[in-house]
Order: structure tokens, then C-alpha cells, then sequence
């Protein structure tokens, strides 16, 4: 998927990254030129934000997000709700299968491709979780 970078959809990003500046400085710095951002934690949440943003409701990445969102948050859309997946796909299990799992060639492609990457790893996480949570595996 092309992601299609525009004055709006930054604009919008930046509105809801300003917001959450109070919870996570990490979006104090939102600098940024011809659409991407200066911090590298700031453009990766921008990159996931586009993603969502322009990803169909039954694509594979909305669900992805959506089983995620419900195995944590149930139905709630709060805006905290999309950093938190955010700091999961930054989080520790993630970061592991990417590093240590996947062949390094693979590793050595765009940040797009990565924040595409790790949204699949994390939902294969939560896939697992969910199993043992309703007992299926243990």
C-alpha cells in the first residue's frame, strides 16, 4: 500500500500528537519538513496513523489494529488508545521478533515497510495472547 502523504492528514496527525503531548513528551518535537518528521518515534506514529487512516475497514491492517484495540481497550477509540498501540509495536516482544527473528536483509528496508512489519508482529502477539486467555493454549 502507497502511502499518500498530504497537508491535511498531517495537519490532523499534528492536532492529535499536540494533544498527547501531555501524557508522552516523545511528541514535543514535531518538527518536520515536506511531511516527515524530524524524530524518528514521531515519523514512525505517523507512518501507522497514514496506514490506519487509509487501510478499508476489512483490510488486514484495520484488523489487525481492531484486535488489538478490543483484546486491550474493548471498544473504546480514545486517542490514548492508538499511542498505546504505538508503544506496543516500539515495545519489547516486538522489537525482538523484528530483530532477532526475521533474516537481516529483511530488517533492511524502509521505515514504512518496518511500521507495516512490526503491525503484523504485534498482531500475531495478541493473536497468542488471546488464545491463552481463553484457554485454547497453555
Amino acid at each position: 500500500m502507497q502511502l499518500e502523504r498530504n497537508n491535511s492528514l498531517l495537519n490532523e496527525f499534528i492536532g492529535v500528537a499536540v494533544k498527547y503531548q501531555a501524557y508522552d513528551d516523545t511528541y514535543n518535537d514535531l518538527s518536520h519538513a515536506d511531511g516527515i518528521f524530524s524524530s524518528v518515534p514521531v515519523e514512525k506514529a505517523y507512518i501507522v496513523f497514514l496506514y490506519l487512516k487509509h487501510a478499508q475497514e476489512e483490510s488486514n491492517i484495520k484488523k489487525a489494529f481492531n484486535q488489538w484495540r478490543i483484546f486491550h481497550f474493548g471498544e473504546s477509540r480514545r486517542m490514548t488508545t492508538f499511542f498505546k498501540f504505538i508503544e506496543m509495536l516500539n515495545s519489547k516482544e516486538v522489537s525482538s521478533t523484528w530483530e532477532n527473528k526475521w533474516d537481516a536483509k529483511d530488517r533492511n528496508i524502509d521505515l514504512e515497510r518496518e511500521c507495516l512489519c512490526r503491525i503484523f508482529i504485534l498482531s500475531g502477539i495478541t493473536a497468542q495472547m488471546s488464545f491463552y486467555r481463553s484457554g485454547i493454549l497453555q
